[in-house]
């Protein structure tokens, strides 16, 4: 093969790519063409969230806080009226808590008299709270865990408005997904340690996203 067969090649491959460079760009201009769309568009309608009022902000997410906790609190208040605490896993955690009280041992987890190795004591905790200011009832029992319901909702918006800050949108989603989930749900309405330690994971997450976000971590 000459030089001058391999520079005819190179030339007709440069014809060629420029040719091809041109309809992509096209392309790309017509479909944002179509979709009535400006390439600033995005840019702007961030820049005017951005801009939003914070008591705006928060009065959205109040007002998404308040349609979700009602529709847990039905679930919770059908929940209390027909039914008890189940066998065996709920009746095992309230025994725990009872000799937990009965025994006057503040910090660990015990049954039949031993420690209980892995168990998280601050379901315990917060119904020992409520057993001395209110009495000891199963209702705050089993009120515990929808408390914790709650709060996963409103730490979720919070996280979500952290990772998010740009869509509004998702901080209003988030609590309805949780909702929507039965294993979630049914969770608040179970005395169990679980809800609560998901809890206090929300929160953390949410201070690490505070950090990355506000300390530029």
């Amino acid at each position: 093969m000459t030089d001058k067969d391999t520079r005819s090649k190179i030339d007709r491959l440069k014809r060629n790519t420029s040719t091809q460079i041109r309809r992509l760009r096209q392309f790309v201009v017509e479909e944002i063409e179509m979709s009535g769309a400006s390439p600033g568009a995005p840019a702007a309608r961030r820049g005017a969230q951005r801009t939003q009022p914070l008591w705006k902000q928060r009065l959205l997410t109040a007002r998404a806080a308040l349609i979700w906790i009602g529709l847990a609190s039905l679930a919770v208040i059908a929940s209390l009226h027909v039914r008890s605490l189940w066998a065996p896993d709920e009746l095992r955690y309230a025994t725990v808590a009872w000799e937990m009280w009965s025994r006057h041992e503040w910090l660990t987890p015990i049954a039949n008299g031993e420690p209980v190795v892995g168990l998280p004591p601050m379901l315990f905790w917060l119904t020992h709270l409520g057993w001395a200011v209110f009495g000891v009832s199963e209702l705050w029992m089993r009120l515990v865990p929808a408390f914790a319901l709650a709060g996963c909702g409103i730490a979720a918006q919070l996280l979500a408005a952290r990772l998010w800050p740009q869509e509004p949108e998702v901080r209003r989603v988030v609590p309805m997904v949780l909702i929507g989930t039965f294993a979630w749900l049914a969770s608040a309405l179970l005395y169990q340690p679980m809800l609560v330690g998901t809890l206090f994971i929300l929160l953390a997450l949410h201070g690490f996203a505070w950090l990355w976000r506000e300390r530029d971590l």
